[in-house]
């Protein structure tokens, strides 16, 4: 019996010397674990911030290229490289601002170099070609975010320099692309973009995404840029046909770039160019003149909504009701608001032999209502019949409109027989 107890004791002791060797063995990948885990981690963490940092960056930089779009798109326009240049710098100024409103691994402010702002061309197949390949105006910015040797440093470890590795180079990559479409109606209370939110079938499957041409949602705040006036779409139609307005002469602002004169406009039949309204009809000065300052309220635009006054389209017109001749009591609003964006509707005359802009007289009067169009206007001037009022084209994004998805395209791919009406949906970022 005391045999076997001697025994015992002598396999114990070799038991606890074995214990003490496997720990030390296995101490060396249990602490490759805690590096793996931690610095992966840290890893992880990084990546993400720099790729909110990259979506942060194209977004805000894609978004001014829209500025110049208008312009540059306007037959007669002599300095189409000057507009690419000057969008291309603002654009870069933008995307470096917000960038640095990000932080990612320990750097508070993330710095964007400039030879990562790659500016291109996105067709309707989604296939990207930089501007090195592409020599029209650009609808893509593409960001690079890096911490590497080249811009914010190197990602440091904590625990992997044990091993040999003290640190790494991490990017992350965002492009985002602005779109084009037709307005068809207003949410009174701006109602998503698009609809249901899918693409139609004028617009690539690779550009499909939840949320599709969204980027407002509902807040009774926001504004509708529309505009209470009705202007001719044959004579803006011929204006992007021929480079002139419809009295046939170039009128141009201080730069030089083409303007349209919307009043007044030849043909002066009743209702050429007249008052439209943006909601409950009425002939009252004032409620035009907030109209023009401010827009038509969520009621104004429930009200249309309720009268079926859309969706509308070149193939299918809705009456709006209106007053013909603009009148001069109005032109301060309108100087008020020069080189804002804003919408411009359109109307389809009621005849062209003889020419009739509008059916009906008084407050019978109505105006077939086709489409709207980005404009700012530039000039105002003389009151009565020496009234003149100019505009130019201008990209908008009306945080109220509604599109129809089957025209959204990108910025310079939509088809030629297309209205031109400069309304954008929010771009479109891909990772």
């Amino acid at each position: 019996m005391r045999k076997a107890i001697r025994v015992s004791r002598w396999i114990s002791a070799e038991r606890r010397g074995a214990i003490a060797v496997i720990v030390a063995v296995l101490l060396v990948p249990l602490m490759g674990f805690v590096a793996f885990c931690v610095d992966i981690g840290w890893m992880a963490a990084t990546k993400s911030a720099l790729q909110n940092a990259a979506d942060s960056a194209a977004s805000a930089g894609a978004r001014q290229l829209t500025d110049n779009y208008a312009s540059y798109t306007i037959p007669s326009q002599t300095n189409r490289q000057g507009l690419i240049n000057s969008a291309e710098v603002i654009a870069k100024t933008y995307s470096s601002l917000y960038c640095g409103y990000n932080g990612a691994g320990g750097v508070s402010s993330l710095n964007l170099l400039a030879s990562d702002m790659i500016f291109g061309f996105t067709d309707t197949a989604n296939n990207f070609s930089s501007t090195a390949s592409y020599a029209g105006f650009p609808n893509t910015l593409k960001v690079v975010v890096r911490r590497d040797a080249s811009a914010n440093g190197r990602l440091p470890f904590f625990f992997a320099p044990i091993f040999g590795r003290k640190d790494t180079a991490l990017t992350a990559t965002a492009s985002t692309t602005i779109y084009t479409g037709l307005v068809t109606s207003f949410g009174p209370v701006g109602l998503v973009s698009g609809g249901s939110g899918g693409i139609g079938s004028g617009v690539s499957s690779g550009a499909s995404g939840s949320n599709w041409g969204a980027g407002f949602w509902g807040s009774s705040s926001l504004a509708s840029t529309l505009l209470p006036v009705a202007f001719d779409v044959n004579s803006w139609n011929a204006y992007f046909a021929t480079g002139v307005s419809h009295d046939g002469t170039v009128h141009a602002d201080g730069t030089g770039t083409p303007t349209i004169q919307i009043y007044p406009s030849p043909k002066q039949s009743p209702g050429n160019f007249g008052l439209l309204c943006i909601g409950p009809w009425t002939n009252a000065d004032p409620t035009y003149k907030n109209w023009i300052l401010n827009g038509p309220s969520a009621s104004d635009l429930q009200y249309l909504v309720n009268s079926g006054a859309y969706p509308v389209s070149m193939s299918s017109p809705k009456a709006w009701k209106g007053t013909p001749g603009l009148r001069s009591t109005l032109t301060s609003a309108f100087s008020s608001i020069i080189g804002q964006p804003r919408l411009l509707p359109l109307f389809k005359p009621a005849s062209t032999t003889p020419y009739q802009a509008a059916s009906g007289n008084g407050s019978n009067t109505t105006y077939s209502i086709v489409g709207f169009a980005g404009v700012t206007v530039t000039s105002v001037s003389g009151n009565g019949s020496n009234m003149n009022i100019s505009v130019q084209p201008c990209s908008v994004i009306d945080p109220t409109a509604v599109f129809d998805a089957a025209t959204i395209y990108p910025a310079g791919t939509e088809p030629s027989n297309q209205l031109k009406s400069f309304t954008f949906v929010s771009p479109k970022f891909t990772r």
